[in-house]
């Protein structure tokens, strides 16, 4: 049995490819996370009309909790698809998922997808040689400032290099955080 990491692309169901269609399909319990990267064009409802099955959305708490176990128990037993936005990998929670599923025995099948990463050179015209490391801007919280992403930021210039700067999606709050939120949490830490 397998443990099915699977890619949805940028923005739709409709970007999933026929690959992970059809192995989506082959699963007997399909779950989506989508707390990583929150799609609004991404509705449950289109998921499971093009799949044809019971799609149950998954959040953070079960992702990185207790569930995640459940996740890799049902997994040796039957084939279990986890459907994320963009690439399974770029998020480090399901790469984790991944190697503790290796650890046990449980055999794992990625099927990768367009992400942001490899979407945004392609977009800005940027070239992708010359983006440094990427770092997630979080909200500044009492006590907290983000300065392990404003270090990132200042050390990619100091090269020449852009950064891919993620914006924190605020989903436990409802609220992502713009660009000009971004720029004054930078300007502050600065």
């Amino acid at each position: 049995m397998t443990l099915y990491f699977i890619g949805l692309g940028l923005c739709s169901p409709q970007d999933l490819s026929a690959r992970g269609l059809e192995a989506a399909k082959r699963c007997s319990k399909v779950y989506v996370e989508l707390y990583t990267s929150p799609t609004p064009r991404l509705r449950l409802e289109d998921l499971q009309a093009l799949l044809g099955k019971e799609v149950k959305l998954v959040g953070r708490g079960d992702v990185e909790g207790p569930w995640a176990e459940e996740l890799i128990g049902e997994a040796a037993l039957m084939d279990v698809a986890l459907l994320t936005p963009g690439d399974p990998f770029i998020a480090t929670t399901h790469n984790a998922l991944r190697l503790e599923a290796l650890r046990r025995g449980v055999r794992v099948c990625t099927i990768h997808a367009a992400s942001v990463a490899s979407a945004i050179p392609g977009a800005t015209g940027l070239s992708f040689y010359r983006f440094g490391r990427a770092v997630t801007l979080v909200r500044p919280e009492a006590g907290y400032a983000p300065e392990a992403a404003y270090n990132v930021v200042k050390e990619n210039l100091s090269r020449g290099l852009h950064t891919l700067l993620l914006l924190d999606q605020g989903v436990e709050r409802g609220e992502a955080m713009s660009a000009p939120q971004a720029l004054q949490t930078l300007l502050e830490v600065e």
